[in-house]
């Protein structure tokens, strides 16, 4: 069968142009994420415009982010590698090298900006801290980023969240076009959730406090203003409160068009009055399940385990649908005690296109994240 050149275009147009084979709730994600400016769900992706291409069955969201600073790291590299970072120095037991550190990240965050390095477009970006990429395995890269590029010439191109594990054949598809790996965290995974999750002893310790908590699991079938109210705010609590307002702000509109188009399954714990005390949102795509949605009532006791019990959620979701698992980055102890290890997840970057002194900058940032960075946070478990 003969595939056509790419399309790229704007999801507010409508129809969208869309294959026999293409993901349905990729495209109804599309079709009402582009009813409104993006930041109007997603404050923090202010300026930021979704665009699509599709090429055969892949129909995949772009985000164009065109300079500016300060924008959730699921749109800006900056965010990403320099204020993330500077968020989490105090959650990192640096001790008194926390200000050389951060001196560090200040001297990367000068070069990042004289690389433009917020003028991206992201190909298959759903505004996820962990994206997926399914059934995708770079066919079509390359007329993909020229059909990009015939309309941005000026962005670098990015693909977040790309890793030998979850997708490998992307993985070499990229490297073979010439696309820069930088990489950008250390995630946690797990390959066999019955066999090396189930089993674990912490796991039945938490099965054990979900037991005895009174609270009742179930998917939410039809999500309700007041259960997206409640979703938003607990995700804020734990995420934009606690860690990095640079996570992406996630409103309650954003939480119920996730769950509309079915993109995301939320599960929940909810107590005898029915009220949500823990959450979590399944996204999945080919074998391979992530949490872009977690949350949980940060008022309760810590004896009630909450994060814990949440935790479950995703877990048995997992081997209920015979999927894998990408924990995403962030508590690796907790994680690794429940059968998950770690990996490297890239950020590959297409610039062969970009002026020298753009790519000089850019090669020099993913020798540094490669050489010094990325050994020092796998040292420290982070």
């Amino acid at each position: 069968m003969t595939i056509s050149a790419p399309l790229f275009f704007d999801p507010a147009d409508a129809p969208l142009p869309l294959s026999e084979d293409s993901d349905p709730a990729i495209a109804a994600f599309l079709q009402k994420a582009a009813d409104q400016p993006l930041a109007v769900h997603i404050p923090n992706a202010q300026g930021i415009d979704l665009r699509a291409i599709r090429h055969g069955p892949h129909l995949l969201p772009v985000t164009i982010s065109h300079s500016g600073m300060g924008g959730s790291y699921v749109v800006q590299p900056h965010s990403a590698y320099v204020g993330y970072a500077k968020d989490e120095l105090h959650e990192a037991g640096l001790g008194m090298a926390a200000p050389l550190v951060g001196a560090g990240l200040s001297a990367i965050g000068g070069l990042l900006r004289a690389a433009n390095i917020n003028r991206v477009a992201m190909l298959d970006n759903f505004l996820f801290a962990t994206n997926l990429h399914g059934n995708w395995q770079g066919e079509g890269i390359a007329a993909m980023r020229e059909a990009v590029l015939a309309d941005y010439a000026d962005h670098m191109l990015a693909i977040r969240s790309v890793d030998d594990w979850s997708s490998p054949a992307l993985y070499q598809a990229l490297n073979d076009d010439g696309w820069l790996m930088i990489p950008s965290r250390q995630i946690w995974v797990i390959d066999d959730v019955a066999a090396q999750w189930r089993p674990r002893s912490h796991t039945k310790s938490d099965r054990r406090k979900f037991r005895k908590s009174g609270l009742v699991a179930e998917g939410i079938s039809v999500m309700t203003p007041g259960d997206a109210e409640r979703i938003a705010a607990l995700y804020k609590a734990l995420y934009l409160d606690k860690y990095s307002m640079l996570n992406p702000q996630f409103t309650p509109e954003w939480i119920r068009l996730l769950s509309t188009s079915g993109l995301v399954d939320f599960q929940v714990v909810r107590d005898r009055e029915g009220t949500i005390m823990g959450v979590a949102g399944c996204f999945a795509r080919g074998d391979v399940l992530t949490v872009p949605v977690l949350g949980y009532d940060m008022t309760a006791p810590r004896e009630a385990a909450l994060y814990r019990i949440a935790s479950l959620l995703f877990g048995d979701y997992a081997i209920e649908h015979n999927l894998r698992l990408n924990c995403s980055a962030g508590a690796g102890s907790f994680k690794a005690a429940r059968g998950a290890r770690s990996h490297i997840e890239y950020m590959a970057c297409y610039i062969a296109h970009l002026p020298k002194t753009r790519q000089m900058a850019m090669r020099a940032m993913a020798c540094g994240m490669r050489e010094i960075a990325m050994p020092a946070l796998v040292k420290r478990g982070l």
